[in-house]
Formats: C-alpha cells, sequence, structure tokens
C-alpha cells in the first residue's frame, strides 16, 4: 500500500521540531492569515490566539522571504517551500495541539507571562 505525500495542511496530529533554547523570528499561520512575530523567540513561546502551525527561521531574512511567499504563492508552491525548509533542518515546526478561530486584530507573541509582543494580522 502506497502512502500519500504529506501535506502540512492535512496534518492532523500535534508536531514539533527543533530546539526550544534557541531563538527563532516566528511565522503563525491560521487559515489564510499570516502573522510574522517582531523579535526572535525561543521555541517555548506561547502564541494568543493559538494558531494552527508556527514555522521558526533562523534569522529575520529568512523569515520575511517565507511571509512574501505564504502571502504570494500559490497553496502548493507554499506547501512544497514549507516541506523544503522543514525537511532541510532550518526551520523549526510546530503545530500546537488546540488552535483558535484566526484573529480579527493583532496576534500576541508570549516570551514570559511580563514580556509580550503584537503583531498586527497583514492585509
Amino acid at each position: 500500500m502506497k502512502r500519500k505525500k504529506s501535506d502540512l495542511r492535512a496534518k492532523p496530529a500535534p508536531h514539533k521540531t527543533g530546539s526550544d533554547s534557541a531563538l527563532y523570528w516566528w511565522i503563525a499561520t491560521n487559515g489564510a492569515s499570516v502573522a510574522a512575530s517582531p523579535l526572535s523567540l525561543p521555541g517555548t513561546l506561547r502564541v494568543s490566539p493559538t494558531p494552527e502551525q508556527l514555522f521558526g527561521f533562523r534569522t529575520c531574512e529568512e523569515q520575511q522571504a517565507a511571509r512574501h511567499v505564504l502571502l504570494t504563492a500559490p497553496i502548493k508552491r507554499v506547501v512544497k517551500y514549507l516541506q523544503e525548509k522543514i525537511n532541510r533542518g532550518g526551520v523549526m515546526y510546530v503545530r500546537p495541539v488546540n488552535p483558535e478561530p484566526p484573529p480579527t486584530g493583532g496576534t500576541a507573541w508570549l516570551h514570559s507571562p511580563d514580556r509580550a509582543a503584537s503583531s498586527e494580522r497583514p492585509g
């Protein structure tokens, strides 16, 4: 029996790759919503509302290039691009257990209870 090629959009189980202690420049996706963290944060971050997927990039430049692809490319290209990045180990990938509906306002990026950064939803 052949297995279907994995699709980031259809992956049902919670999942995480990468190191919690390293700092990453994050992108949160939730439906058509894409939010980029305004600063680098560790893999232990919390995001509100909880997104469907989080992608952590090693540099701000990588984050911005990925954000451009997410916002402008057809979905098949987006999935291929992200799968290649994850497979090469250059991206921390997190699929939270209980995602919340896409935001109607900003996204809160939480490093600790007393330190948060806010990112307005693009578009």
